[in-house]
């Protein structure tokens, strides 16, 4: 996945400001292309569009055209992406314009829903107060659903929060109680995602989440519209949680299999994690829920995910088949999309999303992780065509994991960018940083992809000419962990060389030894100045004092960007191993787990 995008800027800013040269950005339609690999002059789609880890799928018309276009939600990276469908392409298309607007207080996933009724997708979030851990996944001890209304007006985009969090209003009558209870936020965890669906077929959206340290499910109507003809205004959102124990089963994570059947009485064993009771529950937090009428009997049924397997389970809802007052899950298939007799394995936690990816008004299944960190962060999308025989859904595995990113640049997590001439032909090339999948790197054996610029500068044309540019992959003792490159000429023979951060802290130097026919960069000094920069080191090579000599500027994992003056001369550089200055600006960032 595409990152540290704000460092690129930043040090642009620096160069920039250092040659006291103004600048200025603009808005083009005109986009670099990239070639595909394997062809000779086919070009991506969306070559920049950015990585995808962890994606989360909704449909919604962004232009208008009465065709379902996509928005993606990328758990990782905290980024909404909008695609637009192309009729004439059969595909869907990068559209960066219908992705301002979008709250920054993203968290756990994020859904569009038109939840009023005026044409307009609505935004529902998890949202939580709890502070990020870096570098390991997000801590949540705490988490609300919010509500951003759309209030996109002549082409702007633009989301309004409704409130603060979403709450169960207090009018809890459910069975088998019929009490009122205080108003309660819902509870749910930023790592379990929540189904938001007309659940009860009353034309509203409903919820359908889990306690975030339970093994149940909680129905939570929306009385919008409702059996009662109680009329509430379109904008309301009256909410209450109408079932504690939906589909009467319970989740065996020792299995990755339901209890089917559970008894609804005072004191039974459906009446065990109610929140009123409030008796110990198991700590169970990462699952997918996904609503699909199944079966064709006009009812949802449930697609359940969970974090500590691979695999899929489908349950059935037989309300409509036992003639039952609430909803009640019958069977299970723990051989989901499976073609064998044991179970389909994708990755771990398992996630799917049941949209239009075709523009075809019919639903595909997309099947890919939420996982933070995952093992596989690119090639993970598993696509399954929809198709209704006898009333109930069958479905067709198209070939191939590599839905969107086919069309995109994705080399798999931790990816940093750098534009920089490096055959010395005069048009910038570029070169991509990356620590790819867990699952084949092991976390230690970063890469480094060159794409050489074939077009000019003014009409860039990437293409793909080495992926382990440098051979960091295989340098001893130990491979590269979170790699990432800046290149200059740190010794003045003419010719730029390389310093590469690590995520220990340390900063690689790699000295340029190419000749015209050869591009050869030797690893110098694998903790180059003895400086040790915390953690995550990110390094620019620039003349932040403008004296004539290339200093360093580092950012770290604890979000400050650091200043390292040098001290030497042009042929012999030398830099102080503590900072010159330790916090540029006095500047933090943190989101992006490190700047």
């Amino acid at each position: 996945m595409l990152k540290y995008v704000t460092t690129i800027f930043f040090v642009i800013g620096l160069i920039y400001t250092s040659n006291a040269q103004p600048f200025t950005f603009y808005q083009t339609d005109s986009k670099p292309k990239v070639i595909k690999p394997g062809t000779t002059n086919d070009t991506l789609l969306n070559p920049f569009a950015g990585g995808l880890n962890n994606p989360q799928f909704s449909n919604v018309d962004w232009n208008g055209d009465g065709k379902l276009d996509l928005f993606v939600f990328d758990k990782e990276s905290l980024r909404p992406i909008a695609y637009v469908y192309n009729p004439t392409l059969g595909k869907v298309i990068h559209e960066p314009k219908y992705e301002g607007g979008f709250t920054n207080y993203f968290n756990g996933w994020a859904f569009l829903r038109d939840y009023n009724n005026d044409g307009k997708p609505d935004l529902f979030i998890s949202s939580s107060s709890a502070n990020k851990v870096t570098p390991a996944p997000y801590v949540i001890e705490s988490t609300e659903i919010q509500l951003f209304k759309n209030t996109s007006a002549n082409g702007i985009q633009s989301y309004k929060q409704y409130n603060n969090k979403i709450s169960d209003t207090g009018m809890y009558v459910g069975y088998p109680y019929d009490q009122q209870l205080d108003p309660t936020t819902l509870p749910t965890r930023g790592d379990a995602i929540v189904a938001i669906e007309d659940l009860d077929g009353d034309g509203d959206y409903d919820m359908l989440l889990n306690q975030g340290i339970s093994t149940r499910f909680i129905f939570v109507e929306n009385l919008q519209k409702n059996k009662s003809n109680v009329v509430f205004p379109n904008d309301s959102l009256v909410m209450i949680s109408r079932d504690f124990c939906w589909g009467f089963i319970d989740y065996d994570f020792n299995k990755h299999e339901f209890r089917l059947g559970l008894q609804r009485s005072f004191g039974s064993e459906c009446d065990y994690n109610m929140w009123y009771n409030k008796k110990a529950a198991r700590k169970h937090a990462e699952q997918s829920t996904t609503l699909i009428d199944l079966n064709g009997d006009g009812i949802k049924d449930l697609v359940y995910g969970d974090n500590a397997f691979r695999s899929l389970i489908a349950l059935t809802n037989g309300r409509i088949e036992a003639n039952n007052k609430y909803d009640s899950i019958v069977s299970q298939d723990t051989l989901f999309l499976s073609s064998t007799n044991s179970r389909r394995n994708f990755i771990y936690f398992p996630a799917s999303f049941f949209v239009d990816v075709d523009g075809d008004g019919k639903n595909e299944l997309l099947v890919t992780t939420g996982a933070d960190l995952a093992e596989k962060t690119n090639n993970n999308i598993w696509v399954f065509d929809a198709n209704r025989v006898n009333n109930k859904l069958e479905f067709t595995e198209r070939a191939g994991t590599d839905f969107l990113y086919n069309e995109t640049i994705d080399l798999g997590s931790r990816t940093a960018p750098v534009l920089v001439d490096i055959d010395k032909d005069g048009n910038t090339d570029l070169i991509v940083a990356t620590s790819g999948n867990l699952n084949e790197t092991g976390n230690n054996n970063d890469r480094l992809y060159f794409y050489k610029n074939i077009g000019t500068n003014n009409a860039p044309v990437f293409k793909l000419i080495d992926t382990n540019f440098a051979s960091i992959s295989t340098r001893e003792p130990n491979g590269f962990f979170m790699a990432h490159p800046t290149f200059g000429d740190i010794n003045g023979d003419g010719k730029i060389d390389m310093l590469i951060g690590e995520g220990n802290g340390n900063l690689a130097l790699f000295t340029n030894n190419s000749t015209d026919s050869v591009i050869t960069f030797e690893l110098t000094n694998r903790n180059a100045f003895a400086i040790l920069n915390g953690t995550y080191a990110t390094p620019q090579l620039v003349d932040l004092d403008k004296d004539g000599l290339l200093d360093i500027v580092c950012g770290q994992a604890n979000g400050t960007i650091q200043f390292y003056k040098n001290i030497g001369t042009a042929i012999a550089p030398n830099f102080s191993t503590t900072p010159t200055i330790d916090s540029i600006g006095k500047i933090v960032t943190k989101e992006t787990r490190n700047v």
